[in-house]
């Protein structure tokens, strides 16, 4: 784990951060921007957790399953790397430097999907920041580019429940992949994973180029959850009845969406809107 704090004695808002690296920083970590902004990091390399593949005989993952998946309903690594989130936030609790009323977690990719299961999970989490989540993240399943057998604007396809559990059963619990075969389950899609937020923050950010995560998919994900908090009073996603372009966000209500220009990447601006998004909404009461 890796600590970025600003020495000044005061109260500063905290960043959770899923890494794909121990490296600090790395290129998916801005350090010095973030702490000219003012933000706490702590960070941590995912594999430090618990590997990522299907042994589950290494790391926190004997601790949480002494026997390894037996069950339909045994958790998978992405819940597992979301439960050793939680604890570093237990840790930060303790840091008098830090305003755990302003507590976010931030993920990208795979890490994405963590970072939501984590705010999910933890009401301390005030902002959830999903960065090219996809498919079983904040991409909605219904519809996507995977399932209507189309390409997309740069040539690729959405990922399905076919795809991701082909490849990686173990992030998820084995009853997952009973979707598979239909790749849309009956009653669920994921905007019930943003709702489960509320009437908290959560911001999802979409790369143009990323069709495998699909960034339509991604914003019509935003678009129905939204409606979570408009039924608690509150403004969900606020937007127009059109897609976003390139470099445009839409940070106004309590579920933001952002899209940027290039591919499957967590990048500096990705980072300036998220703070952004925290600096907006800091006053507004949960």
């Amino acid at each position: 784990m890796h600590y970025l704090s600003i020495p000044d004695g005061k109260k500063h808002p905290l960043f959770i951060f899923l890494s794909f690296s121990p490296m600090t920083p790395n290129r998916y970590y801005p350090v010095e921007m973030i702490a000219e902004r003012g933000f706490h990091v702590l960070s941590f390399c995912y594999q430090e957790a618990t590997a990522d593949n299907g042994d589950f005989s290494n790391g926190i993952a004997p601790l949480l399953l002494p026997g390894g998946q037996k069950k339909g309903t045994d958790c998978g690594k992405i819940a597992m790397w979301a439960w050793c989130a939680m604890r570093i936030l237990d840790h930060a609790a303790a840091l008098p430097e830090i305003d755990m009323s302003q507590a976010a977690i931030i993920g990208h990719s795979r890490l994405g999907k963590t970072a939501l299961y984590a705010g999910m999970m933890d009401p301390r989490f005030r902002y959830v920041f999903s960065n090219n989540a996809g498919c079983s993240g904040d991409a909605l399943t219904r519809g996507n580019l995977g399932l209507r057998g189309e390409k997309g604007p740069y040539g690729g396809t959405g990922e399905t429940i076919a795809d991701i559990t082909r490849r990686f059963p173990y992030w998820f619990c084995p009853n997952y992949q009973k979707y598979a075969q239909n790749n849309v389950p009956d009653d669920f899609d994921q905007h019930f994973l943003l709702a489960a937020i509320a009437p908290r923050f959560v911001s999802v950010s979409a790369s143009a180029e990323d069709d495998w995560a699909d960034p339509v998919s991604e914003q019509l994900c935003c678009v129905a959850a939204g409606k979570q908090w408009e039924k608690l009073g509150l403004p969900g996603f606020v937007h127009q009845d059109r897609l976003l372009e390139p470099g445009q966000t839409l940070p106004e209500g309590r579920v933001a969406f952002s899209l940027r220009a290039g591919a499957h990447f967590l990048s500096y601006h990705n980072w300036q809107w998220d703070m952004d998004f925290m600096e907006r909404h800091k006053e507004e009461t949960v």
